[in-house]
């Protein structure tokens, strides 16, 4: 989310750096959230989000906190704990869950 600042009279906002989000988003959750700030407005896709975590584990064998549990499924490698932790994102107002065509998570 933006944090406003104060200049003067005028207020404007700053969006915070990959580095920002890394230092202070506790455990796993705040992969998805580089994921989605990496892939910007156009956001990412159900499929899309599973597969980049399911990469971004794979190359980052020793982040610790990189632990799901991914198997196969119908469109690559799946782990609900994606799902989980892109809702608390959106709980928190930082990430947004958007239906496209009437899609949903589930």
């Amino acid at each position: 989310m933006p944090q406003g600042k104060n200049i003067g009279t005028k207020e404007f906002f700053e969006y915070p750096t990959k580095d920002d989000i890394m230092k202070n988003m506790e455990g796993r959750i705040k992969w998805p959230l580089l994921a989605l700030y990496r892939a910007g407005e156009k956001g990412l896709t159900p499929a899309q989000l599973q597969k980049t975590m399911f990469l971004l584990q794979k190359a980052f064998p020793r982040a610790e906190e990189l632990n799901y549990s991914f198997y196969p499924y119908n469109y690559g490698p799946f782990d609900a704990g994606v799902y989980r932790d892109v809702e608390l994102l959106t709980a928190r107002g930082l990430s947004e869950i958007r239906k496209k065509n009437g899609h949903d998570w589930n």
